[in-house]
């Protein structure tokens, strides 16, 4: 990790934390050149990032979205850690899922940077990032919010079935119809009829190809 010591008296850092050195290295150096007081964060877990990222003093934070096997799901977990002690976050992405750019934003991200911009533009779209300019859109912003909303609404909704209605409903997402998931469960028809039933009315959706759709997106 780059020194703490190389950030400057009158603002706070700029902190770089992704697991793919060369991107990492690159942002850093293109941003100290263009004046701003950039330190890289090598260090490999999402929590002990942000214990490191801590003993600095508050900043902004430009946060790989995935930092690697095991850590797939960082962004969205340690985002509303580093903001809660005085941090702006700047999701660094390559994934372009809206629902989970939705998640950072709810756990109070600025904003995204695409990974697939060339470095300048990244580096640019960090420094406005920085000085607190938007940089991204109202739309995007609502859509993702929305997708997120939406999925963290479905998640709920599906932790109300009971363990048998989840397997009704995997059976159903696997295309068994109703008899097929009476005969391998050994139960009536009627018996399975009625628990698809209560699947649907707790999910809030109106047919099993409803629910289907709702399991793939949860997914997703």
């Amino acid at each position: 990790m780059t020194s703490p010591e190389s950030t400057s008296e009158s603002s706070g850092p700029v902190v770089v934390v992704d697991d793919h050195p060369l991107v990492r290295r690159a942002i850093v150096a293109a941003l100290i050149q263009g004046g701003l007081p950039a330190l890289e964060c090598s260090v490999p877990n999402p929590d002990a990032a942000a214990a490191w990222i801590a003993t600095l003093r508050p900043g902004s934070v430009v946060l790989d979205i995935d930092l690697g096997r095991g850590f797939e799901d960082a962004g969205r977990l340690i985002t509303p850690i580093l903001v809660a002690a005085g941090w702006r976050v700047i999701i660094l992405t390559g994934n372009r899922d809206r629902e989970t750019l939705g998640a950072c934003l709810a756990a109070g991200a600025a904003g995204w940077v695409g990974k697939d911009h060339p470095l300048d533009e990244i580096v640019a779209l960090i420094r406005r990032a920085v000085a607190g300019d938007e940089i991204v859109s109202y739309d995007e912003r609502v859509r993702a919010l929305a997708l997120f909303r939406e999925g963290a609404a479905g998640a709920s909704r599906l932790a109300l079935l009971s363990p048998r209605e989840r397997e009704v409903l995997d059976k159903i997402f696997e295309g068994l119809s109703a008899q097929e998931i009476a005969a391998e469960f050994i139960v009536s028809v009627h018996t399975v009829r009625t628990q698809i039933k209560s699947v649907l009315r707790k999910l809030q959706v109106p047919s099993q190809l409803s629910a289907v759709a709702l399991v793939r997106h949860l997914q997703h």
